[in-house]
């Protein structure tokens, strides 16, 4: 049971940012929460691998291993919007 928990955290933890970030470009343009997409893209991935990576460590299911590599993505998310954002709108 504490499996199917830990597997749950984790996608909660890969939908978290993506929905902070949603929020953060589409919704939040001035205040308090502004930003808080790309700072939850640096937070809360690592959180989430970490719990995918114990889930695979129970179980050893290719679903847990794809989490891992999906939150490892998205803990570069950040790194490649600045990138793009610096190339796109620094020249």
């Amino acid at each position: 049971m504490i499996l199917v928990n830990w597997r749950r955290i984790s996608i909660a933890t890969l939908l978290l940012p993506l929905m902070f970030v949603w929020f953060d470009e589409y919704l939040i343009h001035e205040g308090v929460l502004e930003g808080i997409g790309l700072a939850s893209a640096m937070i809360i991935p690592p959180i989430g691998m970490l719990f995918a990576m114990l889930s695979f460590r129970s179980t050893e299911s290719t679903r847990d291993l794809a989490l891992v590599a999906a939150h490892f993505m998205l803990g570069l998310f950040y790194f490649i919007y600045m990138s793009v954002g610096t190339l796109i709108f620094g020249i």
